[in-house]
């Protein structure tokens, strides 16, 4: 009992409230009742050394710190077994089920996986290799190259044609050939083209690729691209000034060398910048035409649709299965526990071992039951983190093929920010705001431990393979998911460790205050208690 006083004194000086000013009056009016004096003697006298020895109150602080850590450190271990069951079973179990119907290069065909022979469908593939092959006729014989030919024609006698090459107006007599910016052969063979449903005739005899220049310019350049074309003719200017100034010299030249001196001198009128901003002018009406026909037609916005729509449902279901598959697990390992400290046994010594079986099973059954709520809740955030990860796919994929790594990364990944602004934004009513930055930083650290993970894996899945081991896939889909969940368990502990946003203090402080009141009322009844008795 002394130890308990001297505790109590200590809590009276260092804990408000409770405050000396209201528990001692307390323990004066329980002296008061009692008749006997040398009860109350004893007692002030316990009291009195009490506040003398503060080093017993040092030590039930840290005694209750040790019981508090204890129990704290128990409790961890049960919750990072959770959290790293459900790691592994989210991103190495189930996720390996989800991720492998991921497509390299995304759900969807986009224009810019096309151009690199990659596809989502086998008849968009199938549609680009059964194309016909290159007729010339068709795109000359195009009503539309024929009438841009006449209105330049026309523009030519009245001598306001503009050589697009040169910048300069197209000579009366000189010859006029209507040329093609992006060669014909080059839209022809375009996989873009067939992917957007668009008539590649139509294409090549767009008004911005179809220019007028002079005949010598538009054969030198043939089927080669306008920026290739303007690199051919720098690379030779020299060349092509020095033979000019030869033949330029000739007293009596043949008419062949004044037909060639006039193609030279035509080529070297060309302006190689002016040739490259042409070009430009024309793939970007080209990459214009061929956006609008293919984004902002049919097919791609409903497998666009339909493709977020089924990322979201596997997400949704990868989480909801995942987490009562992780309950399901841990309900097991608890009830083998049980059974290891106390035996395959029920509450009544007679039990037969079918009904005690039956009485563990649905135990189980129960616990899993009673997360419904939960796993709903992992369905919703997992199908909104499918549907932002599908999107964010498809946008990528316009610009950059994916992997198939890459898809799963954005998955995991969407998944632990969006459940890391759902614990910010709408918390637990019982949970802080420290509380809930601290929970949500502990899930964002717990992502980026999985997408290590997922990096690593290819690298040790070929590694086992190139040393011929067997079920490579297999084995290190194993390692990685307990390499990773061993990590994050870790990385669990070391935030709790290093406390970012004071939460594990506050906590730590609200535990032993809950402490120290518990050990306050036990001295005043014992108090109460020995004033009853001596009365």
């Amino acid at each position: 009992m002394n130890d308990e006083l001297k505790a109590f004194a200590k809590v009276l000086r260092k804990m408000p409230p409770p405050t000396p000013e209201r528990i001692v009056p307390e323990v004066s009016e329980t002296l008061l009742l009692s008749s006997s004096s040398d009860y109350r003697n004893a007692t002030c006298n316990m009291i009195l050394a009490a506040n003398e020895d503060r080093a017993a109150g040092h030590r039930l602080i840290e005694q209750l710190k040790k019981e508090r850590l204890e129990t704290a450190f128990r409790a961890r271990l049960t919750e990072v077994r959770s959290h790293a069951l459900l790691t592994i079973g989210n991103a190495f179990g189930v996720g390996t089920i989800v991720s492998a119907l991921d497509k390299h290069g995304g759900p969807v065909d986009t224009l810019h996986n096309a151009e690199s022979g990659v596809y989502a469908s086998e008849d968009a593939r199938q549609k680009f290799e059964s194309r016909p092959e290159k007729c010339s006729k068709e795109y000359y014989g195009d009503k539309a190259f024929i009438d841009r030919g006449k209105d330049d024609r026309l523009l030519h006698k009245k001598g306001e044609l503009i050589d697009r090459y040169t910048g300069k107006p197209l000579q009366r007599n000189a010859n006029r050939d209507l040329d093609h910016v992006i060669p014909i052969a080059e839209i022809h063979n375009d996989p873009k083209v067939y992917l957007a449903g668009v008539n590649p005739v139509e294409m090549a005899n767009s008004g911005a690729n179809l220019v007028s220049t002079h005949e010598s310019a538009n054969k030198s350049k043939k089927d080669k691209t306008a920026s290739r074309f303007a690199s051919n003719l720098d690379a030779t200017a020299l060349e092509r000034q020095s033979e000019i100034a030869a033949l330029q010299a000739l007293q009596s030249p043949s008419d062949a060398q004044r037909m060639k001196l006039k193609k030279l001198q035509a080529l070297d009128a060309v302006d190689g910048n002016l040739v490259r901003e042409v070009d430009q002018e024309a793939r970007a009406d080209y990459e214009s035409r061929l956006n609008k026909a293919y984004y902002l037609g049919d097919r791609f916005p409903k497998e666009a649709a339909l493709a977020t729509a089924k990322g979201a449902a596997n997400m949704g279901l990868q989480q909801a299965f995942g987490l009562a598959l992780c309950e399901l697990v841990v309900a097991l390992m608890d009830e083998a526990q049980s059974i290891w400290q106390i035996g395959f046994k029920g509450d009544e010594p007679d039990q037969s071992f079918l009904a005690v079986l039956k009485i563990r099973l649905l135990r189980v059954a129960n616990r899993v039951g009673r997360r419904w709520k939960d796993v709903l809740s992992a369905f919703m955030v997992g199908g909104v983190s499918g549907l932002f990860s599908s999107i964010t796919t498809i946008v990528i994929n316009t610009v950059v093929t994916t992997s198939k790594r890459i898809i799963r990364l954005l998955r995991e990944g969407a998944q632990s920010f969006l459940h890391a602004l759902k614990t910010l934004v709408l918390p637990p009513q019982d949970m802080t705001m420290r509380q809930a930055a601290h929970e949500a930083t502990k899930i964002l650290v717990a992502g980026v431990a999985v997408s290590g993970g997922l990096l690593l894996e290819e690298y040790i899945q070929k590694a086992l393979l190139g040393l011929g081991v067997p079920f490579s896939n297999e084995i290190a889909t194993v390692l990685l998911g307990l390499g990773t969940g061993l990590a994050t368990a870790i990385l669990m502990v070391v935030l709790d460790r290093v406390d970012l946003y004071g939460h594990m203090a506050i906590e730590e402080r609200r535990d032993i205050d809950t402490a120290l009141d518990v050990r306050i009322s036990s001295s005043m009844e014992a108090i109460v208690q020995h004033a009853k008795a001596f009365g």
